[in-house]
């Protein structure tokens, strides 16, 4: 996977709406799983390997903070 660039001239509120609503509708599916199904599941990851749909999601909401943090830091004045 690799993401597609983004121009410097980007709207930056358009990408942060468009990040807000598809994360958002994301956690919106993720909480209707039950949970025991969270660790029946596997999917692969192409360093880690197989993971359980739990870690999965731990995996994601931890690379989502990661790269919260990298672009609040990068833009800092």
């Amino acid at each position: 996977f690799i993401p597609k660039n983004i121009s410097a001239d980007a709207d930056s509120e358009a990408l942060i709406h468009r990040f807000v609503d598809s994360y958002s509708r994301f956690s919106l599916k993720v909480s209707r799983w039950p949970e025991e199904k969270l660790d029946r599941y596997l999917l692969p990851h192409p360093l880690l390997g197989k993971l359980t749909l739990r870690e999965m999601l731990y995996f994601t909401a931890y690379h989502v903070s990661h790269h919260h943090n990298l672009m609040r830091d990068a833009l800092k004045p």
